[in-house]
């Protein structure tokens, strides 16, 4: 890596946000921190959060950048996961609520068409519906 650009860890994936946000900051000689997509050298991603910050002189001016990087593949991958049982779950729960009519119709024919006398009631004993 010494000697060469950072941009080489996105290979074809040039066009990250992210990849501009570090631009700006470097334009701007100022801090940031940002979640990369980067790429082994066998084209494999792993995520990043990349933390740079600039490096000054006594002058106040900016001679050199430093970056830390962080592998957080895992955490990308896991937050991901949640994300999509997210989205399963409340799949589930539209599927149930719009079921919820159609079974509050089945039993009440049930409840209307008993022959016996049927009487419904809360903890409290208090009648909530008869046939």
């Amino acid at each position: 890596m010494i000697g060469r650009n950072c941009h080489f860890l996105q290979s074809q994936d040039r066009t990250q946000q992210a990849r501009f946000y570090i631009r700006e900051a470097i334009d701007a000689g100022e801090s940031c921190v940002v979640k990369i997509r980067n790429y082994t050298k066998e084209q494999k991603l792993f995520h990043n959060e990349l933390y740079l910050s600039p490096v000054k002189n006594d002058l106040n001016e900016v001679t050199h950048f430093i970056g830390i990087q962080n592998d957080i593949s895992e955490r990308v991958r896991a937050e991901q996961e949640l994300e999509q049982q997210y989205k399963e779950t409340e799949e589930k729960v539209t599927d149930r609520t719009n079921m919820l009519p159609e079974s509050e119709e089945y039993l009440s024919s049930i409840v209307e068409t008993i022959r016996e006398s049927l009487i419904v009631m809360d903890k409290n004993y208090k009648v909530l519906s008869a046939n």
